[in-house]
């Protein structure tokens, strides 16, 4: 995986060399590059984060980020977030480095002890250079930081557990469903605890951030629900979701085609979406009925899954989460399985161009290269396999879970028969 990754990465280096900007999976806006980051930091500082940019952000992250911006740049205030950009090199190295270092920490944690150095050097040499990380890296957005704390709720217990899980959870808002293992393993005093925890960090941060930021919860409403607000190529630059597909086949692009072509393609973005809900019911359904069966840890791991596939809200950056959960995967008896579909959602497999739309080239100011260049569309093979590939991942976890609970069912119900038919105890 490592040397794979190397080798992406003199493609991408010559590729950038050759055009001027990077090519497919990073996003089709060239001129946008690290804008997460500062697009979020600058409405940190402005009273209308959650009314006027409808941030889906808990306040958490804003105050998070006042602090390296005032580090780094004083008080000083920017006319847009792009001006931020420019006059923020020392914020931009600051990420680079912390995006360098958090998947050390990941490796420091107790869940990877069983793992020797080797391992670990080649596994972090694997992460920092595969597609997922370095699409958020380009991207400068912070889900590369919930890693550490994803990592710490899978090494730790008890109070400490349910602190990293409520932090997840202000920093992420959809690891609430993390919360529910908690109920799945019927302990509810814990569930009480990292639920108050987690809402009082959220009090807390939005008192002393905003008077508005209640409104976070309408907007994380609205933007979880919308189809409006992506384009095609954003949808398809690397989503972790098949919601992708059927987002794509309902759109009103396709509306021009012929009539038997749009009904055939509605027709399957609606299989496509039943069948993914159908799939993490399921896996809902199964964790409770085998929670005996089952550790924490695992059952965190299958709501991890759980997240990156439940529609293109979640993003493709969400992909970074399985580097925490390999010592989880370690455990369970399809291991091999999810190793491979694992280091197949990491490699470079956008080398295999499925469209080229050499007809289709827009002049763009490039960032990183700091010039105008002229972009070429193209949708890679991993754009499409990803996201069946994760479904495909929540598929055999299913499979697994519900197989282990019958062979344990099957293993007792034996060991019964075989004490009933064995001689009868004197009274």
């Amino acid at each position: 995986m490592a040397t794979i990754q190397l080798l992406s990465v003199y493609y991408y280096f010559m590729y950038f060399a050759d055009n001027g900007y990077l090519p497919s999976p990073f996003v089709f806006d060239k001129s946008d590059s690290f804008m997460d980051l500062f697009h979020t930091m600058w409405w940190a500082s402005n009273d209308g984060r959650y009314t006027e940019w409808i941030s889906v952000y808990p306040p958490l992250n804003f105050i998070l980020l006042n602090i390296v911006k005032w580090i780094s740049l004083g008080g000083v205030s920017f006319s847009d977030s792009f001006a931020l950009r420019d006059a923020g090199y020392s914020i931009k190295v600051i990420f680079i480095y912390l995006y360098l270092l958090t998947p050390i920490v990941v490796l420091k944690t107790s869940s990877w002890e069983s793992f020797s150095v080797r391992q670990k050097a080649l596994t972090y040499l694997g992460v920092i250079l595969s597609t997922p990380m370095l699409f958020a890296l380009e991207r400068g957005n912070l889900v590369i930081f919930t890693l550490i704390f994803l990592a710490l709720t899978l090494s730790n217990s008890g109070m400490s557990k349910s602190v990293s899980t409520a932090i997840l959870i202000n920093l992420k808002p959809y690891f609430a469903l993390l919360l529910i293992h908690y109920a799945i393993k019927r302990r509810w005093a814990d569930l009480r605890t990292c639920t108050l925890i987690s809402g009082g960090i959220y009090l807390v941060t939005g008192l002393a951030l905003d008077v508005n930021f209640l409104l976070f919860i309408d907007n994380l409403l609205f933007f979880s629900k919308s189809d409006t607000l992506w384009s095609l190529r954003e949808v398809m630059s690397m989503p972790s979701s098949v919601s992708s597909f059927s987002y794509v086949l309902s759109s009103d692009a396709l509306k021009v085609s012929p009539s038997f072509y749009i009904l055939n393609a509605a027709t399957l973005a609606t299989i496509i979406e039943v069948t993914k809900w159908l799939i993490i019911v399921a896996m809902l359904l199964a964790l409770i009925y085998a929670h005996k069966h089952l550790s924490d840890n695992q059952i965190i791991a299958a709501l991890v899954v759980i997240i990156t596939n439940l529609g293109i809200w979640v993003g493709g950056y969400s992909l970074i989460f399985y580097v925490a959960l390999i010592p989880i995967f370690q455990t369970m008896k399809l291991r091999s399985i999810y190793y491979g579909i694992v280091l197949l959602i990491f490699m470079p497999l956008d080398f295999l161009t499925l469209i080229d739309r050499s007809d289709f080239i827009v002049a763009q100011y490039s960032y990183l290269s700091d010039s105008w260049v002229q972009v070429e569309w193209t949708l890679g093979a991993g754009s499409v396999s990803k996201p069946a590939l994760n479904l495909l991942l929540l598929t055999v976890l299913l499979y697994e879970v519900v197989f282990k609970s019958r062979h344990r069912e099957n293993t007792n119900l034996s060991l019964l028969n075989a004490e009933g038919n064995g001689p009868q105890r004197k009274q």
